[in-house]
């Protein structure tokens, strides 16, 4: 099945003895959730780990804090939700 889907045989391997050591549960669950329309992905995010992230972003909140600061529009776009009928902000 997988090598149809063009998977290396290191990760058929892989996936083999996972299947085997997990009794095939993640993989009935995968299944169960392809069935229902839904498709595995994979996420990469910040190292929050690495040296020097959370300056990162302190730096970034700043500049958005100050971005928001200086922009006239944002008090008038935040209360316009409100006037829309059944919109509740």
């Amino acid at each position: 099945m997988l090598a149809e889907q063009g998977i290396s045989a290191q990760t058929q391997a892989l996936h083999e003895v996972l299947t085997l050591v997990q009794g095939g549960r993640v993989q009935k669950r995968h299944d169960a959730l392809r069935q229902a329309g839904l498709r595995r992905i994979q996420l990469w995010v910040p190292d929050t780990r690495r040296p020097g992230f959370a300056q990162e972003c302190w730096r970034q909140c700043l500049l958005a804090a100050q971005a928001d600061s200086a922009n006239a529009a944002l008090p008038s776009m935040n209360t316009a939700p409100s006037s829309v009928d059944g919109w509740t902000g």
